[in-house]
């Protein structure tokens, strides 16, 4: 199991910045955040492109994921669509760039849409994506999040679109606090892993609170081990929510304090 982080973790930071402290902690790659023009998206230019490129190459950090804020839980063929095209310009980015997988959501169901409609539509169009970009050497990892935040109905997602490039990324945090335990999380989406975003957090009252790794009630070592006896190979990558929470902890904090936990839970 590999190392990385999120740039969602360092909104502030420029590509050189996070290059330069991935390497300086000990991080093996890096997940960029392709919104807007932070860090990477469909609006960056060619030019610049290769720039982050030679950047990651030069010091030896891969780009394992490029996280696409695409969404397909709309009942609306349109914005499906719009979607659909959106993820696939994402894959052939993620491609120029050498990184082999791209983040996408499906995102909340309307409430007046019912399963069997919604278990059509999304695995109907996620298909068209995976047929797409079948040549490409890319995969798209949904992640456990929004409506779909337990590994049972992502897999039942997957399962249906029936397509190669199709995969999981669990993010732990979610289905755990939606009452789906780590062990059964991981017997629905161990076909499918590609990725696996860490975080943890604690439960305040009704609510939850990120914290540093190890000072929560998420079973993160729990979930090292049960990666570990299926011999998963992906990415553990450091997913902290700066860019939603400025009030938590920097980066210069967390970032070098990930590395430390999961070293001394070993995670590598």
């Amino acid at each position: 199991m590999k190392l990385s982080f999120s740039t969602l973790g360092c909104p502030n930071w420029d590509i050189k910045k996070i290059v330069e402290s991935a390497r300086r902690y000990g991080y093996e790659g890096v997940e960029l955040r392709g919104a807007g023009r932070q860090h990477i998206s469909l609006e960056v230019s060619p030019r610049e492109r290769s720039e982050i490129r030679r950047i990651f190459e030069d010091n030896g950090i891969e780009i394992c994921c490029i996280s696409a804020y695409t969404r397909f839980a709309s009942p609306l063929k349109e914005e499906r669509e719009m979607n659909m095209e959106n993820l696939v310009r994402y894959c052939e980015l993620a491609k120029e760039m050498n990184a082999s997988i791209v983040r996408s959501f499906i995102g909340d169901v309307p409430r007046e849409i019912d399963k069997a409609e919604y278990m059509n539509y999304i695995p109907e169009v996620l298909h068209r994506v995976g047929e797409k970009i079948r040549d490409l050497g890319v995969d798209v990892v949904l992640e456990t999040h929004d409506y779909f935040s337990t590994g049972k109905m992502i897999s039942d997602i997957i399962r249906k679109t029936d397509s190669k490039n199709i995969k999981a990324l669990w993010d732990v945090w979610h289905p755990y606090k939606s009452g789906e335990s780590p062990r059964d999380t991981l017997e629905y989406l161990r076909t499918y892993l590609r990725h696996t975003h860490i975080k943890d957090a604690k439960r305040v009252g009704d609510d939850w609170q990120l914290v540093l790794p190890g000072e929560g009630d998420i079973p993160i070592k729990d979930i090292i081990d049960l990666l570990k006896g299926i011999d998963y190979q992906g990415y553990l990558s450091f997913e902290w929510e700066k860019m939603w929470h400025p009030e938590i902890p920097e980066p210069e904090v967390a970032f070098p304090r990930y590395i430390e936990y999961m070293k001394s839970i070993g995670a590598t």
